[in-house]
């Protein structure tokens, strides 16, 4: 199972709200299922994959129980894309679009890049892309619903992980990962308060670009509080920010889903 925690944010969180946003309360998803499943399940088979090409490429043995669960969630991953493309054939040039994604995740933990800044950065503006798959795969087409949904997406991502990623790789902690008093790292999360800003002025932005009601700044108001909130008070252990990233991931999506039913079906 992938251990990365904003991993499963920038996969799933951009999937189910792209699906999320072109569905009804009736047929959530709809024809979209199966394209849903065929990525989560090869989303899963991301972790054995990469340990399957690390063993190859320095000719060691693959243990048994990673081929395996490599080839369970491949082998369930592309039945539900045959399934996908048997409803709707154009499925096909998404999957031929991400597929090259999978690769460049899979060899990047082998190289050691996968933590450098411009390659996270333009990895996750590339999966936030998995939003306008989503809406595609319920709807069949692009809707001008679908790119502010993307937009307000990425947004939400590259706010997120800065953050996350100014404290893992700013703020010193100890072998077990616990983060020391707000007195030693209290720059740290000032710099988080001007990221989220940053992040609220492009949602305005993009709000205004799409033509978007108001009330979708929500998503992004328990982050900001979050941040707030660790300014004040600040996390004990780098596993804490974690864990409250992947929260804030689901209440996302929550949110915005909630909102575009509660409007009428429609975010405009």
């Amino acid at each position: 199972m992938p251990k990365e925690h904003g991993m499963w944010a920038w996969v799933l969180v951009p999937l189910f709200a792209g699906a999320g946003s072109a569905s009804s309360i009736l047929y959530p998803f709809n024809n979209g299922l199966p394209f849903i499943l065929g990525i989560f399940f090869w989303f899963l088979a991301l972790t054995p994959a990469r340990m399957i090409y690390k063993n190859v490429k320095r000719k060691i043995p693959i243990p048994q129980n990673i081929m395996r669960w490599g080839i369970v969630y491949g082998s369930a991953g592309s039945a539900f894309f045959l399934l996908a493309v048997g409803q709707d054939f154009s499925i096909i040039y998404l999957l031929i679009g991400l597929a090259p994604l999978f690769y460049i995740g899979v060899r990047a933990s082998y190289q050691g890049y996968q933590r450098n800044f411009v390659f996270e950065i333009t990895g996750i503006t590339l999966l936030s892309l998995l939003s306008l798959a989503g809406a595609y795969a319920v709807t069949g087409s692009f809707g001008g619903s679908s790119y502010g949904v993307w937009a307000l997406t990425a947004v939400f991502l590259l706010d997120r992980n800065l953050q996350s990623r100014n404290i893992v790789r700013s703020a010193p902690r100890d072998a077990k990962g616990n983060l020391p008093p707000k007195s030693e790292i209290g720059i740290v999360f000032r710099i988080n308060i001007f990221i989220a800003l940053v992040a609220l002025a492009l949602v305005s932005g993009s709000l205004d670009l799409f033509s978007m009601k108001r009330i979708f700044f929500a998503p992004f108001l328990p982050g900001f509080l979050v941040t707030g909130f660790f300014f004040i008070k600040t996390p004990s252990t780098l596993k804490q920010v974690g864990w409250t990233e992947l929260f804030l991931s689901i209440v996302y999506v929550i949110i915005l889903l909630s909102l575009k039913d509660h409007h009428s079906m429609g975010l405009f």
